[in-house]
């Protein structure tokens, strides 16, 4: 069984509990960052050249955090001590 059609882009920012491996599990919370514009997001999080939709992940510090809480309602506060923080996007899609 393969994907569907692709409906939307979603994209959220995720905390996920920091550990010593490579591999981040799942995140502890996302935060939807749809309301703001994909031209907006550019301007905070600098995109990799060959990807001008934002669509990897890309991991958030204290100022792209505290630019992206002017624009949501549900404010992140972040704890460095103990999450790291990304801008992730998924694709949701129809069911086949």
């Amino acid at each position: 069984m393969g994907f569907g059609k692709l409906i939307k882009e979603e994209r959220t920012v995720a905390a996920y509990k920091k550990t010593k491996s490579k591999y981040l599990g799942n995140p502890v919370k996302e935060v939807n960052v749809d309301l703001i514009s994909l031209d907006t997001l550019r301007q905070i999080v600098t995109p990799n050249s060959e990807d001008f939709f934002l669509c990897n992940a890309y991991e958030l510090f204290d100022e792209e955090i505290s630019k992206l809480n002017k624009y949501i309602s549900n404010k992140i506060i972040p704890d460095f001590s103990m999450f790291e923080y990304f801008l992730e996007c998924y694709g949701i899609y129809e069911k086949e």
